[in-house]
């Protein structure tokens, strides 16, 4: 199972959920060294390997000779990022392993920004759509599978795609594992939360361009201005963290939306 890193995001929690719930020798491998999660409950049938590096790009070379070197025959790729390494890698393999590509989010949401000039922002986005179409297809032509989250996303990359059409299979997210240990489920001692007369809004996820949280801010003062005993919890890091900030400050409501950072348990 390929990752990009291990930081506190859904598709990181899956591919540690899946490696630890297999009957088989699996390994787990990270190509950056970013770590959020827990990572000493593994099972004995997992094999974790985290490349020390910043960037995947600087990881790519290193993952290139372990491929060679240790031949694995069926390879997850998590995430869209780690699926366009597997396929600018697959050329240079001694061998031909099976590649799944997971996607969890629509190919059309991609896009460029130009500001101030909506006609030069046309252009250029026509023109950028149209280069990453061509990437991306070409990408899915090296994998046997693409697994999805829903239909939508299943339609989204039929419809977008050039050439050859992988099979795609709809896998939903799971709510709660079987396995799910109520006793980490305890009260919670936010303020705001134990207060009856206030309601909370809770989003929880990587604070990245496509989790678009700027758009729940948006609504959120717009709730607030008409229920003014709302607030917003906001769970989660990534580099959209200061930019989000500045949106509460602009809109004037920083005071009712809390940032919480990753939580291990939320």
């Amino acid at each position: 199972i390929l990752v990009g890193s291990l930081g506190g995001g859904g598709a990181e929690r899956v591919a540690i959920n899946l490696a630890n719930n297999m009957q088989q020798r699996i390994t787990l491998l990270s190509l950056t060294c970013y770590q959020d999660y827990d990572l000493g409950s593994f099972n004995k049938n997992v094999e974790l390997i985290i490349f020390r590096k910043k960037r995947i790009r600087e990881s790519i070379l290193k993952y290139l000779l372990y491929l060679r070197k240790n031949k694995p025959q069926n390879i997850l790729s998590i995430s869209r990022d780690t699926n366009l390494v597997l396929t600018f890698l697959k050329p240079f393999l001694n061998y031909k392993p099976k590649l799944i590509f997971r996607e969890t989010i629509t190919i059309e949401n991609m896009s460029t920004k130009i500001p101030n000039d909506q006609l030069i922002n046309k252009i250029v986005h026509k023109y950028f759509k149209f280069f990453v179409r061509i990437i991306i297809s070409f990408s899915y032509m090296k994998c046997s599978k693409i697994i999805v989250s829903s239909q939508d996303v299943a339609n989204d990359i039929k419809s977008f795609l050039i050439f050859k059409k992988p099979t795609i299979k709809v896998i939903k997210p799971p709510i709660l594992p079987k396995n799910f240990n109520t006793n980490n489920v305890h009260d919670c001692d936010d303020l705001w939360i134990k207060n009856s007369s206030i309601q909370v809004i809770l989003g929880v996820g990587r604070l990245c361009e496509q989790k678009r949280f700027d758009i729940l801010i948006k609504a959120f003062g717009i709730v607030h201005d008409n229920y003014p005993n709302t607030r917003l919890i906001i769970c989660g890091k990534g580099e959209k963290e200061v930019e989000l900030k500045s949106l509460t400050n602009k809109l004037k409501i920083s005071e009712f939306v809390s940032f919480k950072g990753f939580l291990k348990n939320p």
